[in-house]
């Protein structure tokens, strides 16, 4: 009997699937993962969108922002894409073009849209933020024309990959292929210095593709496909069957582990990893041990693709 070193979870072959499929996912804000740690689709606060509307819903803002900062201590460096709409009663106008704003540590940004060249029908505007273009969502409503609206740190309403909570069993990505903070050398034989592309030139913004430094790589899960893992329960487990997600942290391991007290359990157990011994993962386990490997599956349910 022995306490194995919990390790982190990877893919195997699975007859019927002929590749794993990476996708490039946007990152949530501050996200913290590393290679192998489970990824799911987080939706802080609410989405919204623009809504034209009323005798506004063929106007298109043209009017300059004002952009500035106020004071936020502890808040980071950010970059933002932003636009914004006119609103009334029962009314919004189409958005405005896209613009960005830097906002250096220590502060957040504000954007003021002036009163001069609104319709109207508008009483005030709504600003929609995001990390990368095309994907701005509603931060603030109800602000005054000629009013500073401050962009939020960490911003209220945003959708993005993170770490799994523990018991994760819906919009599932899958495997992290990097860790968060994956560098890239700007040129060959450069030290990284940002995330960058292997190329040296930062991934285009969408359609084609997110900047680098706010997306995650992910191997997808789908129902059917296999992936080995620690198992927190000492083999063999009565009654194998299904088990929930764990991020064990213990004694610095790191590590999402198989756990079959979780209330919510999407993964099937399917086998064990054979062994004694593997080059890549040292022991797997026989009778008693914690921490041995097991291969399992995850519910079409849990997965987001």
């Amino acid at each position: 009997m022995a306490a194995l070193q919990y390790t982190n979870p990877g893919l195997v072959a699975t007859p019927g699937i002929q590749a794993f499929r990476v996708m490039s996912v946007l990152k949530a804000q501050n996200a913290v993962f590393r290679r192998g740690d489970f990824l799911q689709n987080v939706t802080t606060g609410s989405i919204v969108f623009p809504s034209p509307q009323g005798s506004m819903a063929t106007t298109t803002p043209t009017a300059a922002v004002t952009t500035g900062t106020t004071t936020s201590s502890g808040a980071p460096a950010q970059f933002y894409y932003y636009y914004y709409t006119y609103t009334g009663s029962s009314n919004e106008s189409l958005p405005s073009a896209e613009g960005t704003i830097y906002v250096p540590a220590g502060y957040e940004g504000t954007i003021t849209v002036p009163s001069a060249g609104a319709p109207a029908a508008a009483t005030g505007w709504s600003l929609y933020v995001g990390l990368v273009q095309g994907n701005e969502w509603q931060q603030v409503t109800g602000t005054g024309l000629g009013s500073a609206a401050t962009i939020p740190y960490p911003l209220t309403n945003s959708i993005g990959a993170n770490r799994a909570a523990n018991d994760a069993h819906t919009n599932i990505l899958g495997l992290a292929v990097d860790d968060y903070d994956v560098y890239y050398a700007p040129n060959q034989g450069s030290p990284g210095t940002s995330n960058r592309s292997p190329f040296g030139i930062d991934v285009t913004a969408p359609p084609s593709g997110f900047l680098e430094q706010y997306q995650a790589k992910v191997w997808l899960l789908s129902a059917g496909q296999r992936f080995e893992m620690s198992v927190l329960q000492p083999y063999p487990v009565a009654q194998f069957g299904t088990f929930g997600l764990l991020y064990e942290s213990t004694g610095g391991a790191n590590a999402f582990v198989a756990d079959n007290t979780q209330t919510d359990k999407p993964l099937t157990y399917v086998g064990k990893v054979q062994g004694p011994t593997n080059p890549t993962y040292d022991s797997v386990g026989t009778n008693g041990d914690t921490g041995w490997r097991g291969i399992f599956t995850i519910a079409s349910t849990a997965v987001l693709f």
